[in-house]
């Protein structure tokens, strides 16, 4: 008996660590499963907030997106430029909202796509502020145009007005230059009847012939080869119109051959008809100390160049006009 209680005691203490050993593993095992499962619901915990955080963002995304779209189609007007603008502007916000909703689509860029959204606001706004700018500047250039077109009436009327005043003023002056014309050719006219009027004209006009003496003693003669000059006297007739003073007469002897005798150095020259305005040559000048009433004048013409036979004109001219005229004869 005592053997036997032995023996199982000796068993016992074999089975002892066999024992303790199982319960070990056991204990180990559990505890094993037990992290391992902890480890797990923290994975589907993460997971599953990922995965919920992903969708909110892509709700963020399209809340944010749509707004952005109604907030650019509120700055549409008629402005061609601007609507344009707009345009190009929502085919890049699409372009950008679409890059996010892919990286959205991945956990891991997460925190990436946050950024790009918050970028996405700001592009937006970037956005705004450049349609607002355009307003601006196209506001301004409206009120540039207005008052461009404002200046561009009153420069017209006053254009139309100035041109009014210039037509009037040229047809003024046209009258006036018409007047002044008409006035100019009444007072040439007048100054002609005035001129023709106060001619003083000559009467009893008689040439003779003379021929020099060894004495110096002038001779009357009445041959043409046997004359030195010629001797012209007249009588100045009276003219109540006609003041005091010196009277220039200018006497003109026309040979035979109806040409003017002239020589400058003998004091010929040239006066203006004007009855008719032509020049003619003159064969020499008389002053007169003219007083108002008639008195005799003579004077000699002595070319020393032979004398034609032939009939002879002289005529006087007083004031350009003709105031006398007679014809005489040279054998």
């Amino acid at each position: 008996m005592s053997d036997y209680n032995s023996n199982n005691t000796a068993k016992k203490s074999n089975y002892l660590p066999i024992l303790i050993g199982l319960l070990i593993a056991s204990v180990a095992g559990n505890a094993y499963l037990f992290f391992n499962k902890q480890k797990q619901q923290e994975i589907i915990v993460n997971t599953t907030t990922k995965l919920t955080e992903s969708e909110r963002l892509k709700a963020e995304l399209e809340k944010q997106y749509y707004e952005a779209l109604q907030d650019l189609e509120k700055q549409r007007t008629d402005n061609k430029a601007l609507n344009e603008l707009i345009e190009s502007q929502k085919v890049e916000l699409k372009t950008q909202k679409d890059r996010i909703a892919r990286m959205l689509g991945d956990s891991k860029n997460l925190a990436s796509a946050k950024k790009e959204m918050a970028n996405l606001r700001t592009q937006v706004d970037g956005y705004l502020a450049e349609i607002n700018k355009l307003k601006e500047e196209n506001a301004t250039l409206a009120t540039s145009n207005n008052m461009l077109t404002e200046e561009k009436k009153s420069l017209t009327t006053n254009l139309e007005e100035t041109k009014k005043v210039n037509d009037e003023l040229t047809t003024a002056k046209a009258v006036l230059i018409s007047e002044k014309e008409k006035l100019a050719s009444e007072n040439t006219t007048l100054v002609k009847k005035v001129n023709i009027a106060s001619v003083v004209k000559v009467n009893n006009i008689d040439i003779s012939g003379y021929r020099i003496k060894s004495s110096g003693k002038e001779v009357d003669r009445n041959k043409a080869k046997a004359i030195d000059g010629l001797r012209i006297c007249f009588d100045v007739t009276e003219n109540t119109i006609t003041e005091s003073g010196v009277e220039q007469f200018y006497v003109r002897v026309i040979n035979p051959n109806g040409e003017t005798q002239a020589l400058e150095n003998l004091g010929s020259g040239v006066l203006v008809n004007q009855a008719n305005n032509e020049e003619i040559k003159y064969t020499s000048l008389k002053g007169v100390k003219y007083e108002n009433k008639p008195q005799n004048t003579c004077m000699n013409w002595q070319p020393n160049i032979p004398f034609q036979e032939g009939t002879y004109t002289v005529e006087v001219y007083n004031k350009g006009y003709l105031s006398g005229t007679t014809t005489f004869q040279l054998k």
